[in-house]
C-alpha cells in the first residue's frame, strides 16, 4: 500500500475531509469493501447451488426416461408372438441400449412368490430364518405379522394386538405411543415395516420374496432360487432338487417331484402364471452407482394395448 501520511480526503461535493474524520473514512470503505466481498461470494455460491440443483433435476429426469423405456420394452417382449424371441420371467438379466445407456432389465413372476396374506406361521418362519432373523426374534415376528393380519384382537404367544408402549426412537422414553395392527390383510408390503419387529433391514431381505397379490399356489416353474431355497429347507429336499427345478425351467421340463407335504402352499404350473409381473430396471445413477427400480405390471385383459398396465413402482438403490 501506499503511504497514507499526509494525504487529505475530500467528501462527494469536493470539500475537504477534516483529518480527525480520516480514520472513520477509512474504516468505512473498508467495511463495503468486506460487505462487497461476502455479497459476491454469496451470489457465487448461490449460482454453483442452482447450477448443482439443475444438474441434479436433469440427472433425474434421465432416469426416469431410462426407466420407462426398459418397462415399456420389456412389456413388448413378453407378449412376442414367437417363443423363441419372447422374454421370460428368470434369475437373469436381459440388456438393451437406449440413446447411448446400458438398461439392465430382469422379470419376475408375481406368481413365483410368497403370498404374505396366506402363509401360516410354518413358511412365515422359514422366510425369516432365509433372511438371517434369529430363531426367538422370528417367532415374535411371524406371531406378530400375523396378529397384523387376522381380524380379531386376540394376541398369540409372541405377538401384538393394540397396546401402548415406549417408542425408541423418541428421546423421552417416558411418552407412550399407540401401536395399532391394521386387522386385514396387507393391501401393500410396504405396511410389513409397520409390524412391531420389523426393521429395514429384514424387510429389504423378505420383500423380494413375497406378493400381495390374490395367489392361492406358488408356483415353482417361476420361482426365483431364494424362493426354492426357503421350500428346500423347511421340506428337507436338499439342494439338488432346487437345480433340478431350475435346469427343468430351461429346458421347458415339468417332471420336478413336489413332496407332498408341499403341495399345500406350491405347484410346478398354475393359471395365475404370467398376470402380475414385476420388472427391475438397473441404470446408472448421478453417483455412478446402479440404481435399481422396481415396477408391478398387471396384464391387460380385454384390451389389446396397452398389454400391461403399471400398478406401483418403487426405487430400492442408487
Amino acid at each position: 500500500m501506499g503511504n497514507w501520511q499526509g494525504a487529505r480526503f475530500f467528501s462527494m461535493d469536493n470539500q475537504p475531509i477534516p483529518q480527525g474524520q480520516t480514520g472513520v473514512v477509512l474504516v468505512f470503505v473498508l467495511l463495503m469493501m468486506v460487505l462487497l466481498s461476502v455479497m459476491a461470494a454469496s451470489f457465487s455460491s448461490s449460482m454453483r447451488g442452482g447450477a448443482s440443483l439443475m444438474h441434479n433435476k436433469k440427472s433425474q429426469l434421465r432416469a426416469e426416461e431410462l426407466v420407462n423405456a426398459g418397462v415399456l420394452y420389456a412389456s413388448y417382449m413378453m407378449t412376442q408372438p414367437v417363443e423363441e424371441a419372447r422374454w421370460y420371467a428368470r434369475d437373469a438379466d436381459y440388456q438393451i441400449k437406449f440413446e447411448g445407456e446400458l438398461i439392465g432389465i430382469r422379470i419376475h413372476d408375481e406368481v413365483g412368490k410368497f403370498n404374505i396374506n396366506l402363509l401360516d406361521k410354518k413358511i412365515l418362519l422359514g422366510l425369516l430364518r432365509s433372511a438371517g432373523v434369529e430363531p426367538l426374534q422370528a417367532e415374535q415376528l411371524a406371531d406378530c405379522i400375523l396378529d397384523w393380519r387376522d381380524a380379531d384382537d386376540l394376541v398369540r404367544e409372541h405377538g401384538a394386538e393394540r397396546q401402548l408402549e415406549n417408542d425408541s426412537q423418541i428421546l423421552d422414553a417416558s411418552i407412550e405411543v399407540e401401536y395399532i395392527p391394521a386387522n386385514r390383510p396387507f393391501n401393500h408390503l410396504r405396511e410389513l415395516l409397520h409390524v412391531k419387529g420389523m426393521t429395514d433391514s429384514f424387510y429389504r431381505k423378505i420383500r423380494p420374496l413375497l406378493t400381495v397379490q390374490p395367489i392361492k399356489k406358488l408356483d415353482l416353474g417361476v420361482a426365483t432360487e431364494p424362493v426354492l431355497n426357503v421350500f428346500s429347507e423347511l421340506f428337507d429336499v436338499g439342494d439338488v432338487w432346487v437345480q433340478q427345478v431350475l435346469s427343468d425351467r430351461l429346458v421347458k421340463r415339468a417332471g420336478v417331484f413336489v413332496p407332498e407335504a408341499m403341495r399345500k402352499y406350491a405347484n410346478i404350473k398354475t393359471p395365475s402364471r404370467g398376470y402380475w409381473m414385476e420388472i427391475s430396471i438397473k441404470v446408472n445413477s448421478l453417483n455412478g452407482k446402479p440404481s435399481v427400480t422396481n415396477v408391478l405390471m398387471r396384464r391387460n385383459v380385454g384390451s389389446l394395448l396397452p398389454l400391461f398396465l403399471e400398478v406401483d413402482r418403487y426405487h430400492i438403490s442408487g
